[in-house]
């Protein structure tokens, strides 16, 4: 498996990659960089092997291999018992570093599959519109010559509402450290794809590899203590992070794209249908030691992350926007939102005065970005001047610059990072993931009637009053400073306290797994246009 096949199973793996030959008629398969990938990582993986454990557990594994292999083609009763009695003969220690042996290798095969897949989808994404089937490409191809109603489509896009939910469980709790060399090994996998890559630096690569998986050896792949919610969350947000702050945006724009390229008349403002929902943090029927106090410290840390990226991104456009009022204009309603901000935050005014006056975009980028700094102090309980109340308030900034740049002709800049950003912002807001507090219907019910008794709304409980007003009543209750309930009441009060401080859509509250929910619809999406604000709709009740 590791080695090459039909290489004497001890030797070591030379440390420069030997070059694939060239194709056979066999080899000449879609298939054939899958393969080529699966065998570099094995390469690598059997030298590092043989490096750290000596040739004897390369051996094992490869004896073991091609038993298991012989077994798979034809199976045979004396074979297995000779696997059997093979694996029951050795001691606990040579069996863990077989398994781990096998586990790596597993899991760059993954990998390598997953890469595989990837270059897949972008070259169906690169062919004719109508054969990437299952794409933005395909469907609206099929609109453009009338096979699909695009007045259907512009409706069901209004209507349509995807949310997949990032589960909690122990076993998918994996420590950051591996995440991050499994990170660093698809990175390097991936530039190596560049023909014109020259031969050091392909070279380089190859052994940045083979330090990433010495080190996956070396490291622990599970904590030694039971994971606590903390660490699930902790893993939760580094796919947030890592993955889906900037795959879930594209998806929108690939949307926006090929509804520009093949339908004659312009995409209609869209609000998000795609969201990333999350049961970490808000599992309260099936984890204890999920209370109020772990929702709350989880939707602060997705806060505090998904700040930290807006920052940043603020940071780089305050640095990229140089035009000057001389050549792009004054631009009334820029002028008056840094006059606004100036007057709202005396000492950041004094702090931009650094910036050239006649640069009012990177002034106004700048004021934004203390706004945000602002926000972030105000979130850990520190003093803040001016922080947003809210991300509707960081996109009307947003829009200001936008519509700054394209009325001073600069779209190509308004269409690149700051609608990415615009994107961003409409789609994850200050928290990120919208969590789910899920709990046991009595248990809500209960809780749900006490409060509604206290504030003198029912007399009895929500089994005398029929769904739609029990909905609309704990929709007009929750944002409220209601009365006190006991923590024996699942910390409805606590949770209330909370969807007051974080927007209503970042905490669902899901009864006995049926996942219904209310939220306010988020705002219109960017689009590379400049579209007007739509008015948010009416609060309504959403199902998944």
């Amino acid at each position: 498996m590791f080695p090459n096949h039909g290489e004497e199973t001890g030797r070591e793996v030379p440390r420069r990659h030997a070059r694939t030959a060239a194709p056979t008629r066999r080899q000449a398969t879609p298939d054939r960089p899958l393969r080529a990938r699966v065998r570099l990582l094995g390469q690598l993986l059997g030298d590092v092997l043989t490096r750290q454990e000596g040739t004897s557990l390369l051996n094992l594994e490869e004896e073991v291999r091609a038993m298991t292999t012989g077994l798979r083609r034809v199976h045979s009763a004396g074979q297995q018992q000779l696997l059997d009695e093979r694996l029951a003969a050795l001691d606990l220690a040579t069996a863990v570093r077989l398994i781990r042996a096998f586990a790596l290798f597993f899991q760059l095969s993954n990998l390598a599959e997953l890469e595989h897949l990837a270059r897949r989808i972008e070259k169906d994404r690169a062919g004719p519109p109508a054969a990437a089937v299952g794409t933005f490409a395909a469907l609206l191809a099929r609109a453009a010559t009338g096979e699909v109603s695009i007045d259907g489509l512009e409706a069901s896009f209004a209507d349509l509402c995807v949310v997949p939910v990032l589960t909690a469980h122990p076993t998918e709790a994996s420590r950051r450290s591996v995440l991050n060399h499994i990170t660093a090994l698809a990175t390097d996998m991936g530039l190596l794809d560049n023909p014109a890559l020259p031969e050091r630096r392909r070279d380089e690569l190859i052994e940045g590899m083979r330090a990433r998986i010495e080190l996956l050896w070396q490291t622990e792949e599970l904590r030694s203590s039971r994971p606590r919610i903390v660490d699930e969350a902790r893993n939760i947000r580094f796919y947030l992070d890592e993955v889906l702050f900037d795959a879930v945006p594209d998806v929108y724009a690939e949307l926006d794209r090929q509804w520009r390229a093949q339908v004659e008349r312009p995409l209609p403002p869209l609000r998000p249908f795609l969201r990333i929902g999350s049961w970490v943090g808000g599992d309260r029927d099936g984890n204890p030691h999920a209370d109020a106090g772990v929702l709350r410290s989880t939707l602060v840390a997705q806060k505090d992350l998904v700040l930290g990226r807006y920052l940043r991104a603020v940071r780089s456009l305050a640095t990229e926007l140089s035009a000057s009022t001389r050549w792009s204009g004054q631009g009334a309603r820029l002028q008056q939102s840094i006059r606004d901000d100036e007057t709202a935050m005396p000492r950041a005014a004094v702090d931009v005065l650094e910036t050239p006056p006649d640069e009012a975009l990177r002034r106004k980028t700048f004021l934004v970005h203390r706004r945000l700094e602002a926000t972030m102090t105000a979130l850990h309980g520190g003093p803040a001047e001016h922080p947003y109340i809210s991300a509707a308030d960081f996109a009307a900034d947003l829009d200001v610059i936008d519509a700054t740049l394209r009325g001073a002709r600069l779209t190509a800049v308004a269409g690149g990072a700051l609608l990415t950003l615009r994107r961003q912002v409409a789609v994850f807001g200050f928290c990120g993931l919208a969590i789910d507090v899920r709990e046991h219907r009595d248990r809500v019910r209960s809780a749900a009637s006490t409060l509604l008794r206290a504030m003198g709304w029912i007399d009895g409980t929500l089994d005398d009053i029929d769904e739609a007003t029990a909905l609309r009543l704990l929709t007009d209750a929750l944002p409220l400073r209601g009365p006190t309930v006991s923590d024996a009441r699942i910390g409805l009060r606590t949770t209330a306290r909370n969807a007051r401080r974080m927007p209503s859509r970042n905490a669902r509250i899901s009864v006995d797994r049926l996942h219904s929910s209310a939220s306010t619809p988020p705002e219109v999406l960017p689009s590379d246009r400049a579209w007007p604000r739509a008015t948010p709709a009416r609060t309504r009740r959403r199902s998944r």
